[in-house]
């Protein structure tokens, strides 16, 4: 078995010095150590390098080991890219799988590119706003509302969480509205999920897209969470604004009504662009928040990813 191992990872090696060319390089052909550099064909700064070293039991019974590295890469999207590799292990044991791996990571590493630069966009286009133009007093099919000038002293009852709606937007006949809950533990995410579908307009919502990051009192540990509702990524990238805006003890609810007409991209940006809007409304954003980081160093995060089919 070791000699069979040993011979298809030579001839793996091979063809992903082939494929690659320039990108591959062999830092230790004794110990089948290697590197593979994907390049974003836009912006250099996008680029990650994988480093893979073979063990001797690959790929008969056990995976590749790793290492990504990158200068926008933080911790949040490392873990996430992590579990996507491994995944790919799980689905294909006793396969050579670095090509997967290398090619999945250039698919995150787009993915990202792209959804940093939609978040960017959506703050420059909000901080340009001037702040009296359009007070906020939202309204929809009478769910009932809450004065977000009024956050200074926004409080938390378990019983009852007090829930701020932001102001609707509606494009092609489909209609979203951000719904902003402080939390300060996973149980309180749950009470507030139930008392906002209390409402009989929000718990018929085609999509309640919802995200949140919570921060243990007297700890470094970081909880956070998303779920998609069926809304297919727009979780993981609620979760990134709140990241990227630094947000803490709070959930954010999106709920979008379809109204027939596919949206396409448009729909990711209207989440986030009304998410945001609440956000800045109550007073939870800092200016200029628009760096890339994701958590301390030292957090330990918790991040799972709910779909609902």
């Amino acid at each position: 078995m070791a000699d069979t191992d040993s011979s298809r990872q030579s001839e793996e090696i091979e063809a992903l010095s082939s494929i690659y060319g320039d990108d591959f390089l062999m830092v230790d052909s004794t110990e089948k150590l290697f590197d593979v550099r994907i390049r974003h064909e836009e912006n250099p700064w996008w680029s990650l390098t994988i480093q893979v070293l073979l063990p001797q039991n690959y790929p008969s019974s056990g995976p590749p080991v790793f290492e990504i590295h990158g200068t926008w890469l933080g911790d949040h999207d490392e873990f996430e890219l992590r579990d996507k590799l491994y995944a790919i292990y799980q689905e294909n044991k006793d396969e050579c799988v670095v090509f997967q791996w290398v090619e999945a990571v250039r698919e995150f590493m787009n993915e990202k590119s792209v959804l940093y630069a939609e978040i960017e966009e959506l703050n420059r286009e909000v901080d340009s706003q001037v702040a009296d133009d359009q007070p906020v007093s939202p309204t929809f099919d009478q769910i009932a509302t809450h004065n977000v000038a009024n956050v200074t002293n926004w409080q938390t009852d378990k019983d009852q969480p007090e829930i701020l709606h932001g102001e609707p937007i509606t494009d092609r006949k489909s209609t979203f509205q951000a719904h902003l809950i402080k939390v300060t533990s996973e149980q309180d995410v749950q009470d507030a999920l139930h008392e906002l579908k209390e409402t009989r307009k929000i718990a018929n919502a085609t999509h309640n897209i919802s995200a949140y990051r919570i921060t243990k009192q007297n700890s470094q540990v970081m909880i956070q969470d998303c779920d998609d509702d069926g809304e297919h990524n727009a979780g993981s990238r609620l979760l990134h604004l709140l990241q990227i805006l630094k947000v803490q003890n709070c959930l954010i609810v999106v709920s979008r009504w379809y109204g027939g007409i596919l949206l396409g991209p448009d729909r990711f940006k209207h989440i986030n662009n009304c998410a945001r809007n609440l956000l800045k409304a109550a007073n939870l954003i800092q200016d200029g928040s628009t760096k890339h980081e994701t958590s301390h160093k030292d957090s330990r995060l918790k991040t799972h990813k709910k779909n609902k089919h």
